[in-house]
């Protein structure tokens, strides 16, 4: 078994060893979606690495690369074992083949998020040095079950918006995005997204980011002086009606807030799983 990065791996290679490694996982994943999360998340071969056996892939650490409060840091897009070499330690010599390279690349943080009942990960990764510092819930909901109120405050319109615009909108929210929906997230993969602004009387007021593909909303969120009066029912009608999936889904929202979650579950989503955001520095 070798271990090197992924700079000369192809990317279909890797997604489908995704496929693999995540075959009996909570929540299924098409090759679509995995490519544009690895595109969203900064995916950056160089700083991902693989254990190979026989030129395979045969387990992997996937990260994405960017700035987190003003540092270098890399994210863990997905740490996955194929079935047949699980429990051979092979995520741990990963990760310590891992560390140095990243040093060496200037990076100073590390970055991931686990499932709460994943306890096995939960405690490697606390052995590795990583703490808890936040606690995310997930929603979903099928559209068909969605309950939205229809009534929409007089003199509002939703358009398109640029990044520009979305970044003055950043205030809005309750809570610090989490890694995968942060404005370097939105950015990186806004070709393949819808961003809508809300305007009322011409003032911002409210927004959404979405991927009609997956179904997953990035961002949704009303200035704290317009909520309450259908803005953000009114921005996921529009999410709705736009959707290629027959479902939404709203990850990490922050547990640390109470708006966005009760708005959620006024509509019908239905909290499921959740899961800690973990970092150590490098």
């Amino acid at each position: 078994m070798e271990i090197h990065d992924l700079s000369t791996t192809d990317t279909a290679a890797v997604i489908e060893a995704f496929r693999e490694a995540f075959s009996d996982y909570a929540v299924g994943f098409s090759r679509e979606e995995i490519a544009s999360m690895l595109t969203r998340r900064g995916y950056s071969p160089e700083l991902s690495f693989a254990a190979f056996e026989n030129g395979k892939i045969a387990a992997f650490s996937l990260n994405g690369a960017g700035i987190c409060d003003g540092e270098k840091a890399v994210y863990d897009c997905a740490t996955g074992t194929l079935p047949q070499f699980r429990s051979q330690g092979l995520a741990g010599e990963i990760f310590n083949h891992a560390l140095p390279v990243l040093r060496r690349a200037g990076i100073t943080r590390y970055i991931l998020e686990v499932l709460k009942s994943n306890t096995t990960a939960i405690s490697l990764y606390r052995r590795k040095g990583f703490e808890v510092t936040a606690y995310y819930d997930c929603f979903r909901a099928d559209i068909s079950d969605l309950s939205i109120p229809t009534k929409e405050p007089s003199g509002l319109t939703i358009r398109d918006i640029l990044p520009d615009e979305l970044r003055k909108m950043e205030h809005f929210c309750d809570f610090v995005p989490s890694w995968q929906n942060s404005m370097e997230s939105i950015v990186r993969g806004w070709s393949s997204l819808i961003v809508k602004g809300a305007y009322l009387n011409g003032e911002a007021a409210g927004c959404c980011v979405f991927d009609p593909c997956s179904g997953d909303i990035a961002r949704i969120a009303t200035a704290p002086g317009h909520r309450r009066i259908g803005i953000a029912s009114a921005l996921l009608t529009a999410m709705a009606r736009l959707s290629q999936s027959s479902s939404m889904k709203v990850l990490n929202v922050d547990t640390t807030t109470t708006t966005l979650p009760s708005f959620l579950r006024a509509v019908n989503f239905q909290q499921g799983l959740s899961q800690y955001a973990m970092t150590r520095p490098i």
